[in-house]
């Protein structure tokens, strides 16, 4: 009970996190042009699946561009880095990681395209632990 009242006061004095929707949102053409861009090329396929990810989660009000590295002999790490995009003008680095474990060996490179919904704000996390 008490949750309710400090969540309804929190939106009350604008502490609260604003829906994507009243945000400035990136609409499906700019989306596009901003793949076929980072990708060197666009397909109908892409553009389905663009269309699928509006239907689903909405309009995103950022991206994120960016590579991705993987290797694995039975256990293996991912690093990837990249630039989030927001749709009013903000721009940051950002960094990911993760270990997998399984039967896998390998390695990968590729480019990574992620839409981002309903972003409001970001916090940097400084850790020794790569994950």
């Amino acid at each position: 009970m008490s949750w309710l009242w400090i969540s309804l006061l929190a939106a009350m004095l604008g502490l609260g996190i604003a829906p994507a929707a009243a945000q400035e949102t990136y609409d499906k053409d700019t989306i596009l042009k901003e793949i076929a861009a980072f990708f060197g090329e666009s397909t109908e396929a892409l553009a389905q699946v663009v269309a699928k990810a509006f239907e689903d989660l909405g309009q995103p009000n950022g991206y994120i561009a960016g590579e991705e590295i993987a290797g694995a002999f039975a256990v293996g790490l991912r690093y990837g880095s990249g630039t989030l995009q927001l749709k009013d003008g903000r721009r940051a680095t950002v960094h990911w990681t993760g270990p997998s474990l399984g039967f896998d060996v390998g390695a990968n490179a590729a480019k990574v395209f992620v839409l981002v919904v309903g972003y409001t704000h970001y916090t940097r996390k400084k850790s020794w632990v790569p994950f």
